[in-house]
């Protein structure tokens, strides 16, 4: 049960932070310092919780299947390649990619 309230924090914190703007100035402190152990786990464990969540969706695995198919992986070995993922794979992952030469601007 504990992993379940986990889960429920970890979902709230993203739904109560989803208005605030991400810069690209905080990416580059983030590339400069690196991630803060507590942030990396809570990204973990929201990011397992939407994975998870989408098992609920019949349509969602349909679409998670097909797409893995195309690009040579398998859905449900999620749960180990996520294990795998460490935080300074997060960390060089933001070093790579989220650069100004990355990034666009959206006006809705």
């Amino acid at each position: 049960m504990e992993w379940l309230r986990n889960l429920s924090s970890a979902i709230d914190y993203i739904e109560n932070n989803l208005d605030k703007e991400i810069s690209y100035e905080e990416a580059a402190r983030i590339a400069r310092e690196g991630l803060d152990g507590a942030l990396w786990q809570r990204l973990k464990k929201a990011a397992y919780g939407s994975w998870t969540r989408a098992l609920n969706s019949f349509e969602q695995i349909c679409i998670s299947q097909a797409q893995g198919y195309f690009a040579g992986l398998d859905h449900f070995t999620f749960p180990e390649v996520f294990e795998s993922i460490a935080q300074s794979d997060g960390e060089e992952f933001i070093r790579r990619w989220v650069v100004p030469e990355q990034m666009a601007l959206s006006v809705v």
